[in-house]
């Protein structure tokens, strides 16, 4: 299972992160609940067969507790954008208060696991 290891979570920052191999991608996704952005290493060191591309899809808001409404409906949207990385460890900042999935591309395998 690949791992990824943010180098805040050695200092106990409010940061929590999954991994899902799903279909021929790899979808990671990261909570971030505090006040500040972290800037984070991510190593992905089993996925050999990543292509360096994908997209991710940020919601966050500048506060916390905003919410969306009927007076205001899209106070708290999803963005999203191209990911573009290189092997298998990089940085990336994630937003305060953010909810971030990012779709990992992967090269296509011969060999099928199913």
């Amino acid at each position: 299972m690949p791992r990824i290891v943010p180098d805040t979570w050695r200092i106990g920052i409010n940061l929590d992160y999954f991994s899902t191999p799903i279909t021929p991608d790899l979808v990671l996704k990261v909570v971030n609940v505090s006040s500040k952005a972290l800037d984070t290493a991510i190593n992905i060191g089993g996925a050999a067969n990543l292509t360096g591309k994908g997209i991710a899809a940020v919601l966050t808001s500048e506060n916390a507790a905003d919410e969306k409404s009927l007076d205001n409906p899209t106070k708290v949207s999803p963005t999203t954008a191209p990911v573009a990385f290189s092997g298998t460890s990089w940085r990336h900042s994630f937003p305060a208060n953010s909810f971030s999935v990012q779709g990992l591309k992967t090269k296509p395998s011969h060999a099928s696991a199913y």
